[in-house]
């Protein structure tokens, strides 16, 4: 087993509707990558913070006149939205646009976890691309980790 990427981001709000590249290297052929990568907040529960959401957002797409007079942070259940999305070399590898905050994914030529095509792990140019889709809470914590592992590892 060798950790082949291992990086945590602290997000802010200029990294909103972004997409955040990691490159790393496969020094040699292995049996398949297995990747692990989390981000928290996913939930603003912070009144304060949901009230300062919701605004931008009417600011951005509504008219002033259509905008309401008061927000009610209760109503929203507002959240951030991070994806995943791997590159090899000149090959498109897939994405995981999910919403779970934690999630896990295998690249193998036998198996790949949903969104992701079967492909051999070669040596080489690899890319996990953060997709920052929604970055309501103004701050957030990503952690990847990227892990080339042999046949016989477990």
């Amino acid at each position: 087993m060798d950790i082949l990427l291992e990086k945590t981001l602290h997000l802010n709000n200029k990294d909103d509707r972004s997409n955040i590249l990691l490159s790393f290297t496969v020094p040699h052929d292995y049996d398949r990558l297995e990747i692990s990568c989390s981000y928290t907040p996913k939930y603003i529960t912070e009144p304060a913070a949901v009230i300062h959401a919701v605004q931008d957002c009417y600011e951005r797409y509504l008219r002033p006149q259509d905008r309401p007079e008061q927000i009610d942070p209760a109503k929203f259940r507002l959240n951030n939205l991070l994806t995943l999305s791997l590159d090899r070399e000149e090959h498109y590898i897939g994405a995981a646009h999910r919403q779970a905050p934690v999630q896990k994914h295998i690249i193998s030529a036998r198996y790949a976890s949903p969104g992701f095509w079967k492909c051999p792990v070669k040596a080489g140019a690899w890319r996990a691309v953060i997709n920052v889709h929604a970055l309501a809470a103004g701050k957030v914590d990503y952690n990847i980790r990227v892990v080339g592992k042999g046949e016989n590892e477990i």
